[in-house]
C-alpha cells in the first residue's frame, strides 16, 4: 500500500478537493475543484472548511446540502492534522439521468433572437420591470420547438412581471456540449435575472421542460435554460 500514488485517484475524482494552508491560499486542488473555482471565490470554500472543521485534529463529514450556481453537493468532509494545512472535499449530489430524444417534426429553423424578441415585447406590455438585454446578433438559425420555447420563455418571464428590474443574456456555451441520441450538439444559454421573482409557476416550468430536449437550472432569482442548436 505503501508504494501505491493516491494523488492520482485524487486528481481525477469526479468530487473536488482543496488542501488550503491556514492562511487561506491554495496549496493543491484536483481536477474538479479547478472547474468549481471558476464559478466561486475560493474564500468561500475556504470559509466553509474553517467553520465546519473538527475542534481538535480528524476529519468531520456533514450532509449539507450545497449549491454553488451549477454545481449541487450533499455533504463535505473538512479534516486536519497539523497546523498549517486543511482540506475540504465536497461530494457531488447524484444526478438522475433522463433519456430525451428529439421529435425532429416538432422543430423548426428559428431565428432565436427575433422569438425572444417577440416573448419580450408581450412582457413590457405587461411590466414596468427595468429591462437589461445582451444577445450574440451573429447566432446562427437552428432547429427548435417553437410552441415549447415560447410557452416557457412566457412563463419566465412571467416570474418577472412585478420585478424592478431584470436582466436577460442569450449566449453561446464554449466547451459545453449536450449529448441527444449519438449526437454532440454545441448549447445555448438564456439566462433570466433579478433580485427577486414569483416562483409559484416553477413546477409547471420544469413539467414543461421534462417533456423537451431543453435543460434549466432553477434559482430563487434565475432561470438557466439551455438548448441544443440543432442545425
Amino acid at each position: 500500500m505503501e508504494s501505491i500514488d493516491f494523488k492520482n485517484f485524487i486528481e481525477n475524482d469526479s468530487n473536488p478537493f482543496i488542501l488550503f494552508d491556514f492562511g487561506g491560499h491554495i496549496k493543491y486542488l484536483n481536477n474538479s475543484a479547478e472547474v468549481l473555482l471558476g464559478y466561486i471565490n475560493p474564500k468561500i470554500l475556504y470559509d466553509l472548511a474553517l467553520e465546519y472543521a473538527p475542534k481538535s485534529y480528524g476529519h468531520r463529514g456533514i450532509l449539507s446540502n450545497l449549491e454553488f450556481d451549477i454545481f449541487s453537493f450533499f455533504s463535505i468532509m473538512v479534516g486536519y492534522e497539523d497546523d498549517e494545512n486543511i482540506y475540504i472535499r465536497l461530494y457531488n449530489k447524484p444526478q438522475i439521468k433522463q433519456e430525451k430524444n428529439v421529435s425532429k417534426e416538432m422543430l423548426i429553423l428559428t431565428d432565436v433572437n427575433s422569438l425572444l424578441e417577440a416573448n419580450i415585447t408581450l412582457f413590457e406590455m405587461q411590466s414596468s420591470a427595468k429591462l437589461s438585454l445582451f444577445v450574440d446578433q451573429d447566432l446562427p438559425m437552428f432547429k427548435i420547438d417553437q410552441n415549447s420555447f415560447s410557452k416557457i420563455l412566457r412563463k419566465m418571464l412571467e416570474a418577472f412581471i412585478k420585478s424592478q428590474s431584470l436582466s436577460i443574456d442569450l449566449k453561446l456555451l464554449f466547451g459545453e456540449y449536450i449529448v441527444l441520441g449519438d449526437t454532440k450538439y454545441q448549447m445555448l444559454e438564456l439566462i433570466l435575472k433579478s433580485q427577486k421573482r414569483d416562483t409559484s409557476n416553477d413546477d409547471e416550468i420544469m413539467q414543461i421542460i421534462e417533456q423537451t430536449c431543453l435543460t434549466c437550472q432553477i434559482k430563487k432569482d434565475t432561470f438557466k435554460l439551455q438548448m441544443p442548436i440543432i442545425l
